[in-house]
């Protein structure tokens, strides 16, 4: 999972600092790790969501 987040992490400070780089060089620079944070946050939901879900069964299920 550290993978995804790393490459979500990569590609959101890449783009946010081309996308505020635009109006300017140095707020483009400083804004890219709050993008990259942002971009890394809004990957959990995606991430957890991809793992396997766990049901446990009723102790009160007879298996035959």
């Amino acid at each position: 999972m550290i993978i995804i987040y790393m490459a979500a992490s990569i590609i959101g400070g890449t783009a946010t600092a081309a996308l505020v780089g635009q109006h300017s060089l140095l707020l483009g620079l400083l804004a890219a790790p709050l993008g990259g944070s942002l971009s890394a946050l809004a990957a959990i939901p995606l991430a957890l969501g991809g793992l396997p879900k766990r049901q446990s069964v009723p102790s009160d299920v007879v298996w035959c």
